[in-house]
C-alpha cells in the first residue's frame, strides 16, 4: 500500500468499523428488536457498517490530493472465474462521430464555442480511445461442463450476443471512480438481468472537465449499436439496451437520452437511474439538511491543494494558453504576435469585494460566517449562474465569449459583505456553465424518453432533486424549461409539442443515504439491484436482439422491423431509421448528414437472393429470436404508447407482491398512474405508496429557485474553502511556486512544439500515421481485432506518444478557449503528461493488485445478503489471491510460469468445482 491515502484508510476505518459493530450488539435486546421480534439491529448492521467506513473514506479523500483518489479509484480489482471479461477501447473513429453528434446536440460550432469553448479542445485525449469493459455472467451463455476459469480477459465470445444489454456509466463526482471501483457492483447487475454490460471508463475531470465525459458516453452508446469494423460484438437492437448510471453516471446517462431524443437518434429501451446527481447547483433543500445522514462528506468535493486541483488562477491560465496559441501559430504559419482576449477576471481598480481566491480575505471571512451561521438569518440572495450566458460579447469584442473560460466569477451579498466567488465551485465545470442542461440535467427537458427506473434515498443528499427530477419526467408540462435556460438550447423551442410524457417508476428507500444499489450486499442495497433486474427485464422483452449489421433496417427475421407489429415502444427503431419530429435545426439536412456521417445503414430494402450476407449472417440475424432459458417475451400489438406486456418471469430472484423486485407490478396495459408508479421502500424491501407531492419538500419549494445557489449554499463552500486554506496554507505556497517554476520552464521549451508540428501533419490537424493509436481500424495489426486493447506496455507507450502529435494542438488554431483546469492547455508543463493519463486509464499501472479496492471487492462478496455463492466466491478469491503471492506481493489470478504448477492445477479444479456449484 504505497500512497498515503490507502494508508490513512486503513489506519482509521478500523476503529469505526469496531466501534459501529459493538453499538448494534451492546445494545440491550428491547431496544435492538422491533414490533415484529426481529433483529434489527443484527439486520442494519452491515448497511451501517458500510456506512461508516464508505463516508470515513470519503471524508479522509478531502484531507489528500484530488489527484490520490483518482490513482486510487484505479487499483486493479479482481473478476472471478465466473465472470467473463473483455476489456475494449473504442476508436477514435466512433469518438470523432460521437463529437460531431455532439457539436449539433449543443447547438452547432458557434453555440459550442459559447457554451463548451470551442470544438476541438475537448477531443483531445492521452490515450488510444474510450476505455469500456464488457461483464457477464459465464452461466447465461455457457453449458456447465463448458466453463473453465480465466485469468483476466476471456475474450469476447460470441454467444454473448444473444443476451440483453447494458450500458452502465459509473459515477464519483465527474472527477473518481472508475470501472474498478463498480466492478463488484456491474457483475451482480449482468447476473440480475441475465444479460451483459458494457462498463465505460470515461475521461474525468479537472483534467477533462465538460463535455468531454459526454462525448465518451455517446460514443460508447454508438460503437455499440454501430459498432466499427472489425469489433467482435454484433450490431446491438436499441429496443434491447438498457442505459444506467449511477450518481455522476446517471446525470450523464441523462444528458445521453436527451441528446439521443433531440438528433432523432435510436433511443434504448429503457433507463435505470441511480441517485443521480443532476443539480450541480445545490439548489435543493435536502443538500443541507441530509449532510449528517449521508457519505457525502460535510463541504463535497474539496481537496487538499495540488498541481491539479483547484486550477491555475485566471492570469496564471492566459499565459499558459497565450503561450502555447502564439507557439502554434508561429511554427504553423510564422506569426509572431498573437491575439488573445484577456482572462477577464481580473480585479478592477479599487476593488473591494471579498474575494475566494484570496485566503487572506477567507481568514478574515472566517468569524463573521460563524457569527452569521449562529443568527440563521433569512436567505438574503441567490445566485443565478444562467445570467453569465445574456453577457457574453460576440467573437472579437471586449468582455467574455464563452462561458468556459474568461469571467466565472459571481457576486453576492452577506449582510454588508461584497463576496466575489472567483475559484471553481465544481471540478467538472465552471461556474459560468453550471445551468447548462447538460452540466445540471434537472434543468433540462424530460419528455419523449424511454421509460426510467428512478432511485433514490431518503437519507442522501441528492433526495429531493432525484425525486423532482422523476416527477418532471412524468409530467413535463408542469414543469416548464427556464426561459435563460432555453437561450442556452435553441433547437428546444417548442419542444414540449413534439414529445409526451416519460413513464417513470420512482423508488424512495427508506433510512438509506446516497447510491443504495452500490452496496449491493447489504439488504437494502440487494433489495434495489432486485428491482433493477426486474425493470431491465420488462423494458427489453425482446432480449436477447443483437443484430448483424446487414440486418438493420430490412424484413430479415430478427431485425426488429415488421409491417403487422409495431415497436415495443413507441418511436424507437433500428438505427437510420429517423423518429416522428423535425431536427434540432429545423432542417431535414441534420437528419440526412447525421445518418451518413454516424455510418448508419438506412437500407430500406429486404436482402434478396445472393446478396452479401452469407448463410452464417442469416444464422446470426436470427438470434432476435432466441430466447434464454426460463425467459420468455410476448408483446401484443398496441397503437398506445406503452403497450400490454405479459411476461414469464423465470428466472428471476423471487419476490413477493408488495416487495421491491417483485415483477408484477409491471402488468397489465398501463401499470403507470399519470406516467409514474411512486413508492416508498424500507429497509427490507416492503413497498409501500409515497407521499403526495404537497408532503414532499422537493416539490413545495418554490420554482423560481430552482437551480439558483442560494445563501445557505454560498456560506457552506466558504465554510470549507477557509478551513481547508488554513489547513493547508503551506500547500497552497508550494502548489505557487511549483506553477511558477513550470511555467518559466515551459517558455523554454517553445522549439519542442515548433519540431512536432514539422513531423506531424498540421494541414489537416490529423495524427501522423506512426503515432495512431494502434485500436484505430487504419493501424490495427494484423490479427488482431479493431476495437480491442492493445497489449498494456504498447497502450501506455502510445498514449505518452499520442500526447505529442499535431492534432492535440489543433484548438490553438481555431482561437478556443479550454477552461482553466483542462490538461489540453497545460501539456507543456512537466506533469501534463502524467495528469493526462491519470484520468484517462482504468488501471494504474505498476500497482499490485492486492489493494483497499481488491479487499472490497472480496469482502462485498463474502458478505452478499441472501447470496449463499457469496461464500465459496470470497473464499475462493482469497485461496487464489495467497496461491499468487510472490515478490511481497499478492496475485489475483494472475499466472506465475515455472512457479507453483502444482498449487495451479489445483486452483483451476478447486474453481471448477465452485463455479459448477455457482451455476
Amino acid at each position: 500500500m504505497k500512497d498515503g491515502l490507502t494508508t490513512h484508510v486503513v489506519l482509521a476505518a478500523g476503529p469505526n468499523l469496531l466501534g459501529t459493530f459493538f453499538k448494534h450488539y451492546l445494545t440491550s435486546g428491547k431496544n435492538r428488536e422491533d414490533a415484529d421480534g426481529k433483529d434489527t439491529a443484527r439486520m442494519q448492521l452491515m448497511y451501517d457498517e458500510v456506512f461508516e467506513l464508505v463516508q470515513r473514506v470519503l471524508y479522509i479523500s478531502t484531507l489528500h490530493t484530488a489527484d490520490s483518489l483518482q490513482k486510487l479509484c484505479q487499483q486493479r480489482t479482481p473478476v472471478p472465474p465466473w465472470v467473463a471479461m473483455h476489456r475494449v477501447c473504442i476508436p477514435q473513429i466512433t469518438s470523432k462521430r460521437a463529437a460531431e453528434a455532439l457539436v449539433t446536440a449543443l447547438g452547432g460550432p458557434e453555440m459550442a464555442f459559447k457554451v463548451a469553448g470551442g470544438t476541438k479542445w475537448w477531443q483531445v485525449r492521452a490515450g488510444n480511445g474510450v476505455e469500456c469493459e464488457w461483464l457477464a455472467m459465464k452461466k447465461h451463455y455457457t453449458e456447465k461442463k463448458d466453463r473453465v476459469p480465466d485469468d483476466g480477459d476471456c475474450g469476447f465470445v460470441p454467444e454473448m450476443d444473444r443476451l440483453r444489454c447494458m450500458l452502465f456509466v459509473h459515477g464519483g463526482g465527474y472527477y473518481c471512480g472508475s470501472i474498478n471501483t463498480h466492478h463488484y457492483f456491474i457483475w451482480r447487475l449482468a447476473k440480475k438481468i441475465r444479460g451483459r454490460v458494457l462498463a465505460v471508463n470515461y475521461r474525468m475531470a479537472p483534467q477533462y472537465p465538460f463535455p468531454c465525459a459526454i462525448q465518451d458516453v455517446l460514443a460508447s452508446y454508438m460503437y455499440l449499436i454501430d459498432p466499427p469494423e472489425g469489433a467482435a460484438h454484433r450490431p446491438v437492437d436499441p429496443k434491447n439496451i438498457i442505459v444506467a448510471g449511477d450518481s455522476a453516471g446517471g446525470g450523464l446517462s441523462l444528458v445521453l437520452l436527451q441528446i439521443l431524443r433531440d438528433l432523432n437518434l435510436p433511443l434504448p429501451g429503457g433507463s435505470i437511474l441511480m441517485s443521480p446527481w443532476c443539480d450541480l447547483t445545490h439548489s435543493f433543500p435536502s443538500v443541507l439538511s441530509n449532510t449528517k445522514t449521508d457519505v457525502i462528506p460535510p463541504y463535497s468535493f474539496i481537496h487538499k491543494p495540488s498541481s491539479l486541483w483547484p486550477p491555475p488562477p485566471a492570469d496564471m491560465t492566459h499565459s499558459m494558453q497565450t503561450s502555447i496559441v502564439s507557439r502554434v501559430r508561429h511554427a504553423v504559419h510564422g506569426e509572431r504576435e498573437q491575439n488573445v482576449d484577456g482572462p477577464g477576471s481580473q480585479a478592477p481598480v479599487g476593488e473591494t469585494a471579498i474575494r475566494t481566491s484570496d485566503p487572506r480575505d477567507l481568514a478574515k471571512l472566517r468569524p463573521f460566517l460563524e457569527d452569521f451561521a449562529a443568527r440563521k438569518g433569512a436567505e438574503t440572495s441567490i445566485i443565478n449562474p444562467a445570467d453569465k450566458f445574456a453577457q457574453l460579447a460576440p467573437r472579437g469584442q471586449l468582455g467574455p465569449t464563452t462561458l468556459a473560460s474568461g469571467d466565472n466569477s459571481l457576486r453576492t451579498k452577506l449582510d454588508d459583505k461584497d463576496i466575489m466567488i472567483d475559484t471553481q465551485i465544481q471540478l467538472y465545470a465552471t461556474n459560468a456553465q453550471l445551468c447548462h442542461p447538460y452540466v445540471s440535467p434537472v434543468l433540462g427537458y424530460f419528455g419523449g424518453l424511454p421509460p426510467m427506473l428512478v432511485i433514490a434515498g431518503d437519507s442522501e443528499v441528492l433526495r429531493d432533486e432525484v425525486i423532482y427530477l422523476a416527477h418532471k419526467a412524468a409530467n413535463p408540462s408542469a414543469y416548464p424549461v427556464r426561459e435563460d435556460v432555453r437561450a442556452m438550447m435553441p433547437h428546444w423551442d417548442g419542444i414540449e409539442g413534439r414529445h409526451q410524457p416519460t413513464d417513470v417508476h420512482l423508488q424512495v428507500y427508506d433510512g438509506v443515504g446516497h447510491d443504495i444499489p452500490l452496496f449491493c450486499m447489504t439488504k437494502p442495497g440487494h433489495c434495489a439491484v432486485r428491482a433493477i433486474g426486474a425493470f431491465a427485464r420488462w423494458v427489453t422483452p425482446d432480449a436477447p436482439g443483437s443484430l448483424p449489421a446487414t440486418a438493420a433496417g430490412t424484413g430479415v427475421p430478427g431485425s426488429g422491423e415488421s409491417s403487422s407489429d409495431p415497436s415495443p415502444v413507441a418511436g424507437l427503431s433500428l438505427v437510420g431509421t429517423p423518429r416522428e419530429g423535425p431536427p434540432v435545426d429545423g432542417t431535414e439536412r441534420l437528419r440526412e448528414d447525421h445518418r451518413h456521417s454516424l455510418g448508419y445503414i438506412v437500407s430500406e430494402a429486404p436482402l434478396q437472393e445472393g446478396s452479401t450476407p452469407n448463410s452464417m449472417d442469416y444464422v446470426d440475424a436470427r438470434l432476435h429470436e432466441l430466447r434464454l432459458e426460463g425467459e420468455g417475451a410476448s408483446t401484443s400489438p398496441s397503437s398506445s404508447k406503452r403497450p400490454s406486456r405479459q411476461m414469464s418471469w423465470g428466472g428471476l430472484p423471487k419476490a413477493s407482491p408488495g416487495r421491491a423486485g417483485w415483477p408484477g407490478i409491471y402488468d397489465g396495459p398501463n401499470p403507470f398512474t399519470d406516467h409514474m408508479i411512486r413508492e416508498r421502500v424500507d429497509r427490507v424491501g416492503a413497498c409501500r405508496p409515497l407521499e403526495p407531492e404537497s408532503q414532499l419538500s422537493a416539490m413545495t419549494m418554490p420554482a423560481a429557485e430552482i437551480g439558483m445557489i442560494k445563501t445557505a449554499a454560498v456560506m457552506r463552500y466558504l465554510e470549507g474553502q477557509a478551513k481547508w486554506d488554513h489547513k493547508f496554507a503551506g500547500s497552497f505556497k508550494r502548489v505557487a511556486r511549483h506553477r511558477a517554476r513550470n511555467l518559466k520552464r515551459a517558455d523554454k521549451d517553445a522549439p519542442k512544439i515548433a519540431e512536432r508540428w514539422r513531423r506531424g501533419s498540421p494541414s489537416n490537424l490529423r495524427p501522423s500515421r506512426e503515432a495512431t493509436p494502434r485500436t484505430s481500424p487504419e493501424s490495427t495489426p494484423e490479427g488482431t481485432p479493431r476495437g480491442s486493447m492493445s497489449s498494456e506496455e504498447d497502450l501506455y507507450d502510445v498514449g505518452f506518444v499520442a500526447v505529442d502529435e499535431t492534432w492535440a494542438w489543433g484548438w490553438a488554431l481555431e482561437d478556443e478557449r479550454p477552461p482553466p483546469s483542462a490538461i489540453v492547455s497545460r501539456r507543456d508543463l512537466p506533469e501534463g503528461r502524467a495528469l493526462a493519463l491519470l484520468a484517462d486509464r482504468i488501471d494504474a499501472p505498476g500497482d499490485s493488485e492486492l489493494n483497499l479496492l481488491s479487499v472490497w471487492v472480496i469482502l462485498a462478496q463474502l458478505f452478499s445478503t441472501g447470496e449463499k455463492e457469496g461464500v465459496e466466491e470470497a473464499r475462493y478469491m482469497r485461496d487464489k489471491a495467497r496461491a499468487r503471492k510472490g515478490k511481497g506481493k499478492w496475485r489475483l489470478f494472475g499466472r506465475d510460469k515455472g512457479k507453483n504448477e502444482g498449487k495451479e492445477t489445483e486452483d483451476m479444479e478447486r474453481g471448477t468445482e465452485s463455479s459448477t456449484r455457482e451455476g
